[in-house]
């Protein structure tokens, strides 16, 4: 976004073209190819290789939230690319958030341990902001069907529930 910023600030004070058409340009050709097709792809393949459920209405679900995990994602990108004046402090930053997202969204670390921590209250807001947590917990883990997925468990295919969480099974 370094250069292209500053070509399309000359551009647009020359009158060559309005914000609105470079948007546009930048979704059609931007947002399709590179972020819907291949999360298109990729998930079918996914999805029929992690032996999901397989219904219609699942898989729609399924790349759905890819869908939209994934073009939230890019557009949190784009947004700290834009308020940033370097190429290179833009990738950090995106990096650094992106990680920060991944670690604290609630699956890796259980933040309500570290609730008596005053300085870390702000876990739990960051929590609810970030879009991690959403598409984690949205309709996907009804998808997977532990005898289909993984068939290599005999206790599992055999039906017998040893410590296993009864949402699990």
């Amino acid at each position: 976004m370094g250069r292209e910023r500053e070509v399309f600030t000359q551009e647009r004070a020359a009158g060559t073209y309005r914000p609105i058409s470079y948007f546009i340009v930048k979704v059609l050709f931007d947002l399709f190819p590179l972020r819907i097709l291949p999360t298109l792809i990729l998930g079918s393949v996914v999805y029929v290789m992690a032996g999901l459920k397989y219904s219609w209405l699942n898989f729609g679900t399924y790349l759905g939230v890819l869908l939209l995990f994934s073009c939230t994602t890019t557009l949190l990108c784009i947004a700290i690319a834009t308020l940033a004046r370097n190429i290179s402090l833009a990738n950090l930053v995106s990096i650094i958030t992106l990680l920060f997202c991944m670690l604290f969204q609630g699956a890796m670390i259980n933040i309500r341990e570290f609730f008596f921590l005053p300085f870390l209250f702000f876990l739990l807001l960051w929590q609810w902001l970030i879009h991690f947590l959403f598409s984690l917990s949205s309709k996907l883990p009804g998808l997977v069907d532990l005898h289909v997925s993984l068939p290599l468990c005999p206790e599992l295919a055999a039906g017998q529930r040893n410590g296993w969480p009864g949402h699990l099974v």
